[in-house]
């Protein structure tokens, strides 16, 4: 009875050793290059996100320089009459804060 035992156990590990070739095979032939190429289209999508998003900042940066040289062309223009707006706007805050 152990040799039949034993060659239960001999066929079982053979079984096991073949799986694992199999296996390995398989990894190696589909799902190791499918996860490359997933990865690789995960990365061109990254790159091109970050070209987006440097593409928008640099337009804001260049609208917010051109509005900031807007409203010192006009504090430059008509210093008078910022200074009573500037002062307008506070008291107007000021009013609003106390109650």
């Amino acid at each position: 009875m152990a040799s039949k035992s034993n060659l239960d156990l001999e066929g079982v590990n053979e079984s096991i050793t073949d799986l694992r070739r199999k296996m390995e095979a398989l990894m190696e032939d589909r799902v190791t290059p499918a996860v490359g190429r997933a990865a690789d289209r995960a990365q061109a999508f990254v790159g091109k996100a970050q070209d987006v998003a440097n593409d928008y900042a640099g337009q804001a940066q260049d609208f917010a320089r051109k509005e900031a040289d807007t409203v010192a062309s006009i504090v430059k223009e008509r210093p008078f009459t910022t200074l009573a707006l500037a002062a307008g706007i506070g008291y107007v805050l000021a009013r609003l804060l106390r109650r």
